[in-house]
């Protein structure tokens, strides 16, 4: 298949919709958003960016929206980093409860052995890839 074809059948496949940010329109399109994640994206930037500006004597949109993006993203790594955390204080805990059943028990808990396909802890595979953008 040619690459127009392929970029044409790419096009077809994606989610649209028309929202409005900040006075403005905009025609978005997503392969893995449904119309109200792009929507509900569209109306968290369009509010944060109306309260952004409501503090600023130059109102220009480029900037108004480099902000917006700028909390957002700052938003985005306060709760990665805190999920971080608290899967790592699970797995701390899941590891000191193991270690006390094996104590008790006298054996392993949880398998077979390092092939058990359990993994080392609730925090494997997690958060190790960055995630695909959506927009």
């Amino acid at each position: 298949m040619g690459q127009l074809a392929m970029s044409e059948q790419n096009a077809s496949a994606q989610t649209k919709a028309v929202v409005r940010i900040f006075d403005h329109q905009y025609r978005i399109g997503s392969a893995s958003a449904d119309t109200g994640a792009i929507k509900k994206a569209a109306t968290l930037l369009d509010e944060r960016m109306r309260q952004i500006a409501e503090n600023m004597t130059r109102r220009v949109p480029l900037e108004v929206a480099i902000l917006a993006a700028m909390e957002i993203a700052d938003e985005v790594l306060r709760f990665r980093n805190k999920r971080e955390q608290l899967l790592s204080e699970a797995d701390e805990r899941i590891s000191r409860f193991t270690r006390k059943l094996e104590d008790e028990t006298g054996g392993t808990v949880g398998g077979d052995g390092p092939n058990d396909g359990l993994g080392d802890g609730l925090a494997d595979g997690l958060g190790e890839t960055s995630p695909k953008p959506r927009f």
